[in-house]
């Protein structure tokens, strides 16, 4: 569960940056929630930051690199963050989810739509939280397995199959000693 919100806020236009964190602020404070707001006015700046975000409001059409340039960047070390685009170009939108964006929003922003956002960024991050996994000495070495993709166990030969959704493992344990692994 996140006690910090950590987001990022980039964009050119210095008045859009600070609409947009005076509303992030405004609707956390009325959520108790706590966060801290980093500002980038272009995508060079955001990518040398040395900060994990949350959350990513990023403008699509900036000097030097543009949202979408610096998105790809991110996504090659970052799959988790959270990008929501912030833009005047509803035309982008395409482009915007093939570095699986998060949301996108066409200026002018409203107070709703960040609120929304702000909103689906705690739930996501509630339900990654609470992602349950086991490792297994499987016959494919050592495997880390999350719970909801494991469709059953089957015992044989005293020895446990594991089906999960695209693949099996074989453990050489007991049904039960496994059970007593998810104790």
């Amino acid at each position: 569960m996140i006690i910090v919100l950590e987001i990022a806020l980039c964009d050119d236009d210095k008045a859009e940056l600070e609409t947009i964190r005076a509303m992030i602020e405004n609707h956390c404070k009325k959520i108790h929630l706590q966060v801290i707001i980093s500002k980038f006015e272009n995508g060079c700046d955001l990518l040398k930051s040395p900060k994990k975000f949350h959350a990513i409001f990023l403008d699509i059409q900036m000097e030097q690199l543009d949202g979408i340039q610096t998105a790809v960047e991110i996504r090659k070390k970052d799959k988790h963050t959270k990008i929501i685009y912030v833009t005047n170009f509803s035309n982008y939108q395409t482009d915007a989810f093939t570095v699986r964006a998060f949301g996108y929003i066409v200026k002018p922003v409203s107070c709703k739509q960040i609120c929304d956002q702000i909103d689906d960024i705690i739930a996501y991050s509630y339900q990654e939280s609470q992602r349950v996994t086991y490792t297994f000495n499987t016959n494919a070495g050592i495997k880390t397995i999350d719970t909801k993709d494991i469709y059953y166990f089957e015992s044989y030969n005293h020895k446990t199959k594991v089906q999960c959704k695209n693949i099996a493992y074989i453990i050489s344990d007991s049904v039960i000693n496994i059970f007593d692994k998810f104790k």
